[in-house]
């Protein structure tokens, strides 16, 4: 801070700014369900896959004589595997681009919120503002400070007032949803390699197909729960924040 010349008046501190984040966490709500849908949508089809796949050895699936489900015997299993493999193919993109929308205004959302907290409590952030951006962005840092940020605003924000709420917030709803995340994202790179090794043949390896499969299945039901949590999460801390905030102009 410059200091100020004799007889002169220092200039006041200027307020940190406020911005309600409770619009940006309903549409990253609402993406969120698009993501749950898609995601549901992708269990099915990668469940039939998976069934008719382990319904049938490999000399079926190439010779096009194939048990499918319930033991009936289907001739155009060349067709069924390319129908399956399409749809797969097409819910990975949608899945994809929805993906990515969310995690773009999810971005704006933890932008905002994170700026807040000088203004709801009148102290410094740990990290400079672009970490809030940039650290989803380098590998290795992305496994580890993101959750970080989140846990700051997680407990800056945190409105023990409310009734039926401890004092202290609960950090292991963070924890959990953080670990889910990792958790998916591990899975659904393994079942992607598997499926990248299988060189997309018409066929492909029987056992790769059905790890690709029973891996995708498992990420995406892992996805499931957290977005459960995720939603929870940004609903608690854009409401808590518009709550103190609230409370600050009421004192």
């Amino acid at each position: 801070m410059t200091p100020s010349m004799p007889g002169q008046q220092q200039a006041p501190m200027q307020a940190a700014e406020y911005r309600s984040s409770s619009s940006l966490a309903t549409i990253v709500a609402v993406l969120l369900g698009i993501v749950a849908i898609v995601g549901i949508a992708f269990i099915i089809v990668l469940y039939l896959h998976y069934s008719f796949i382990s319904f049938n050895t490999q000399e079926h699936i190439e010779t096009g004589q194939t048990v499918f489900l319930g033991g009936a015997v289907d001739t155009e299993a060349r067709q069924w595997v390319g129908n399956l493999a399409f749809g797969i193919k097409l819910l990975t993109g949608v899945l994809l681009l929805s993906v990515t929308v969310t995690g773009v205004v999810f971005l704006l959302w933890l932008y905002r919120v994170y700026s807040n907290l000088p203004a709801i409590d009148g102290q410094p952030r740990k990290f400079a503002l672009f970490w809030t951006i940039v650290a989803w962005l380098i590998p290795l840092v992305n496994l580890v400070l993101p959750m970080f940020i989140v846990l700051e605003v997680w407990q800056r924000s945190y409105q023990p007032e409310k009734e039926t709420r401890s004092r202290k917030p609960p950090n292991a709803m963070i924890f959990w949803w953080w670990g889910l995340l990792i958790l998916s994202e591990l899975f659904f790179m393994g079942g992607a390699s598997l499926r990248m090794l299988n060189r997309f043949r018409e066929h492909g390896d029987r056992l790769r197909l059905l790890r690709f499969d029973w891996m995708s299945i498992t990420s995406m039901i892992i996805m499931l729960f957290a977005i459960i949590l995720m939603a929870g999460i940004m609903t608690r801390i854009s409401s808590d924040q518009d709550t103190k905030m609230a409370n600050k102009s009421k004192a």
